[in-house]
């Protein structure tokens, strides 16, 4: 944002956005200095400081432990419904994929599988199950 003409504060929209992820507190902090959960947190107000429509996450929550990586997907969860946008994410973790409320399954680069879940208890059940079966031998 800094090297473009933009028609607001960056400096303000990065406040906020790292206000937004839970980081206002640490904007200060080098990132070296924070932890995992935090520079992926950090990792996303940058994804959002231009207001993209599409977000694409390439195995967002690899490495975390299971607090962080939780902070991180419930995050990237409530940043789609704020921001509008749509997030498209990879994930070789089956947890992660029953989180989502659509997961399409990929072998060798080809869709092997396409499932659709509403949302809450009922979908996530159906989103373990569908996950659990065994894939189409192509």
């Amino acid at each position: 944002m800094l090297y473009q003409r933009v028609s607001f504060d960056p400096y303000e929209r990065a406040l906020r956005l790292l206000d937004a992820v839970g980081l206002a507190e640490r904007a200060s902090v080098e990132v070296p200095d924070l932890s995992g959960g935090e520079q992926q947190r950090v990792v996303l107000a940058r994804a959002l400081a231009n207001r993209p429509r599409l977000v694409i996450a390439d195995e967002p929550v690899a490495g975390l432990d299971q607090r962080a990586a939780t902070e991180v997907l419930d995050l990237l969860k409530r940043m789609t419904g704020t921001y509008g946008m749509t997030l498209l994410l990879s994930t070789t973790d089956d947890a992660v994929a029953a989180r989502c409320p659509r997961v399409v399954r990929l072998r060798d680069g080809a869709v092997v599988d396409d499932f659709s879940a509403d949302t809450g208890e009922a979908a996530r059940e159906a989103a373990r199950r569908w996950i659990e079966r065994s894939a189409p031998v192509l």
